[in-house]
């Protein structure tokens, strides 16, 4: 996969976040390689989702193509949104309304931080565990979405393997 072009790569390096300028909340996720939190970045002003990845995880388990690829790709999805946006071209399909934005990455001597999009509510994961009735009854839907998020992606040659 080709590394994003940035419209204007200087802004973006200027403008590097550090953890200091987010508030750090409640959990709101796990996985395999780190732990989501739902944090306030005081800088931009904007509740995130703030994925943490502990380096020392990602060398044992010999993941840094997979995290390398998942911000490439996170980051080459929102250029397209955002280019999308900007032309005001409705027309234009290049963007999936179930794929969460993404907005910086980060690191320090322990950790790699990437800022997305926080999207409220709990993981269908979570909510199909705790037998939620309504989400059950509506996993048509849930399922539709998914699919639409996939075609997204293969679309923008990204293959999702988890």
């Amino acid at each position: 996969m080709q590394t994003p072009m940035f419209k204007n790569k200087e802004t973006l390096e200027a403008s590097k976040s550090v953890i200091e300028d987010f508030q750090l909340h409640e959990q709101v996720g796990i996985g395999n390689f780190g732990r989501v939190i739902r944090a306030f970045n005081s800088r931009r002003e904007r509740e995130v989702a703030l994925k943490i990845l502990p380096k020392e995880n990602i060398a044992q388990m010999k993941h840094s193509d997979h995290v390398v690829n998942e911000r490439e790709s996170l980051a080459h999805l929102t250029e397209l949104c955002q280019m999308a946006e900007d032309e005001q071209d409705e027309s234009v399909d290049n963007r999936s309304r179930f794929v969460i934005k993404f907005f910086s990455s980060f690191q320090d001597s322990r950790n790699l931080y990437l800022e997305l999009e926080y999207v409220k509510g709990c993981t269908l994961l979570s909510q199909v565990h705790s037998r939620n009735h309504a989400v059950q009854a509506r996993a048509d839907f849930y399922a539709g979405e998914a699919i639409l998020a996939l075609e997204y992606l293969h679309r923008e040659q990204i293959v999702y393997r988890d």
